[in-house]
């Protein structure tokens, strides 16, 4: 982030927080610690910690916090177990077979009636 990109965020700030001194030398602090940051994740981050209720603008470190917690992902789903994938496998084919072994023993108890009856 450049020092052109940090001012509106900085202004953000000292306008939020009037009575802190939001000065020269703080900014160039904040800068600093937080210049490796996008500007657009740390102004995300400057406009949800100023929504909070907060007496005193929010340290650097606490900014530098919530940018990264804002760019970890959210929890993941996690991914089905193979072995529960398997035994669904199975349990589908011994269906298709106990179907089918149903339908030849009918299929067989006809024709022999059928032979049967002569």
């Amino acid at each position: 982030m450049t020092a052109a990109e940090w001012e509106p965020i900085a202004d953000r700030l000292a306008s939020a927080y009037p009575a802190s001194d939001f000065g020269a030398e703080r900014r160039a602090e904040y800068l600093e610690a937080l210049g490796e940051f996008g500007a657009e994740a740390v102004a995300s981050a400057v406009d949800a910690l100023v929504r909070e209720t907060r007496s005193a603008p929010p340290s650097a470190p606490v900014i530098r916090q919530a940018v990264l917690r804002a760019g970890r992902p959210g929890p993941r789903t996690p991914a089905p177990e193979p072995g529960l994938a398997i035994q669904r496998a199975r349990i589908y084919g011994l269906s298709f077979l106990s179907s089918a072994v149903s339908a030849l023993a009918l299929i067989l108890l006809v024709v022999w009636w059928l032979w049967a009856r002569g």
